[in-house]
């Protein structure tokens, strides 16, 4: 696509506004509810074993609508460079990085460069050196040396990870606090997890597992029955299983209004004049914290299913909330770089290369339904087996050696299935199997059922040690009206007037995950 379309759209673009461009529309929040809806239905018929025969399953109302699914058995082709020793960890190597990949390697000159977008989706720390970069380089002599020709977005799989990560810090809590994730992973025996450096595969499969959990006591509460069994012999129809997850996400999904605390004043000419507080209403910590982790483990379900389903308008359809969640976390970083996205989508690319952007966020390699992933999650694939062939050479490899298998890694990797078919060698990919963890879900379902904690109890004895925690989406909503937003809209102007872009500061540790655990398919 060409360039000059999207610049002469610079001079144009106006501010984000909440309510028309942060916002979900009415038709995106339609989408999502929907998904939330299938989501706890399909929790209901996939944990209770007396639905595992359950006819209806297929029915038109029971299957996830599309918004921008690629289409069924594509296969993402994928043309690998050399991999370079440049240290990209800084501005300026960045910069190098950019030189090496377009001009030393694809052997592409100024001239084809300065009028051609390039998409480039990469984790937020990148995309931040790549701004900087561009903010060093505004009086430049052409387009790509003021890299003006790369247009940034982020990578799904390290969006996923900070989520996780934000979310962890919000809802830790202690092994005290009832419903803490802390409390949780004591219940599943996990308690590793609340480690300072816990393993992220592990935490995200744990995280649904307590999701499918809590949802699974949700159906128990909210039936009208005395157990699933008998309201599975009641044989419900798909009509009735969404109105009753409708009720569930209503009563255990969506946090209670909390009205602001206001000051009364005594009436003129009394003898005391001290404001007084009004009383607060009857609490239950436990309860509320509870209902926001079902909610926010609800976003991570839909965000990480859609990406397996590679429906990225699905994903689109979450962005300004998942941007408002992670300002209410601390994750001041993240919150910017999808605003950053949504103001290119919105303002400033055109039509016809936004929708370019959005096609080239997930990749299938396989052409196998489900198989989707991040684009910057395949990278990480292919560094995984790039280190493992290369370290099998032992003394005897050499930085040349890793460029050019690197540019050969795709063949490479289908030559090892290929040889692993022939010599009859069992290959782990996309035939594994999926673990049973119905144990696991059962056991959060039993214990939050034991506790009552989907039942309001103002007078709950073990309420005293249970911290409330902050409502994300509402916090982070209120943060980005009040001036997060008018800050971003200030930086962003600033930044295309070429007066360059102040970083963020996270309030919340940096991601600290042990990635060394192998459950990823090479595929």
């Amino acid at each position: 696509m060409r360039l000059r379309p999207i610049l002469d759209r610079v001079t144009k673009a106006s501010g984000l506004s909440f309510n028309v461009d942060v916002r979900p529309d009415a038709n995106q929040m339609k989408s999502f509810d929907s998904h939330l809806r299938l989501h706890v239905i399909n929790i209901l018929l996939d944990s209770c074993p007396e639905f595992k025969h359950y006819k209806p399953r297929s029915d038109p109302l029971l299957r996830c609508g599309e918004r921008r699914k690629m289409p069924k058995g594509y296969r993402t082709k994928q043309y690998p460079l050399r991999t370079s020793t440049i240290d990209e960890s800084s501005v300026t190597g960045n910069i190098a990085v950019i030189n090496d990949v377009y001009i030393t390697q694809l052997k592409m000159s100024h001239e084809q460069l300065s009028d051609m977008a390039v998409p480039s989706i990469n984790d937020q720390s990148t995309n931040a050196r790549i701004r900087g970069a561009k903010a060093l380089r505004t009086k430049d002599i052409n387009p790509f040396t003021r890299l003006q020709c790369l247009q940034l977005g982020f990578g799904l799989f390290h969006l996923c990870m900070n989520l996780i990560w934000a979310l962890l810090h919000v809802h830790r809590g202690s092994i005290n606090q009832l419903g803490s994730l802390s409390y949780f992973f004591a219940v599943l025996d996990r308690t590793r997890l609340g480690c300072e450096h816990p393993d992220y595969h592990t935490l995200l499969a744990t995280l649904l597992q307590i999701l499918r959990g809590v949802i699974l006591n949700a159906w128990k509460v909210d039936c009208g029955k005395l157990s699933l069994a008998e309201f599975a012999k009641s044989n419900p129809t798909p009509s009735e299983l969404l109105n009753f997850s409708d009720k569930i996400l209503r009563n255990h999904a969506t946090p209670a209004y909390e009205p602001p605390k206001k000051k009364s004043k005594q009436a003129s000419g009394s003898a005391a004049t001290t404001p007084t507080i009004t009383p607060a209403p009857e609490t239950d910590n436990a309860h509320r914290n509870l209902r926001i982790l079902t909610r926010d483990l609800l976003y991570v379900m839909e965000l990480t299913q859609a990406t397996a389903d590679g429906d990225f308008g699905r994903i689109e359809d979450i962005l300004g909330n998942l941007a408002m969640i992670f300002r209410g976390a601390g994750s001041n970083n993240y919150c910017s770089e999808i605003l950053h996205f949504l103001f290119n989508l919105k303002k400033l690319w055109t039509p016809k290369f936004a929708d370019i952007m959005r096609d080239n966020m997930l990749v299938n390699l396989t052409g196998l339904e489900g198989h989707c992933m991040p684009i910057d999650l395949n990278i990480e694939h292919l560094i995984r087996f790039l280190k493992r062939f290369f370290a099998a050479k032992g003394i005897y490899a050499t930085w040349d050696r890793l460029g050019d298998i690197s540019a050969v890694v795709d063949l490479l990797q289908h030559v090892q299935k290929r040889v692993g078919r022939a010599l009859g060698i069992a290959y782990h990919g996309i035939t594994h199997i999926t673990p049973d963890t119905s144990a696991a879900v059962n056991q959060i379902a039993f214990k939050v059922g034991e506790l009552g904690l989907h039942t309001f109890n103002p007078t709950r004895t073990e309420d005293g040690s249970v911290k409330p925690v902050v409502d994300t989406l509402a916090s982070g909503e209120q943060k980005l009206k009040s001036a997060t937003l008018a800050t971003f809209n200030k930086k962003v102007k600033s930044m295309l007037a070429g007066k360059g872009l102040d970083g963020e500061e996270d309030e919340i540790p940096q991601v600290d995950f042990d990635l060394t655990h192998d459950d990823s398919d090479d595929d």
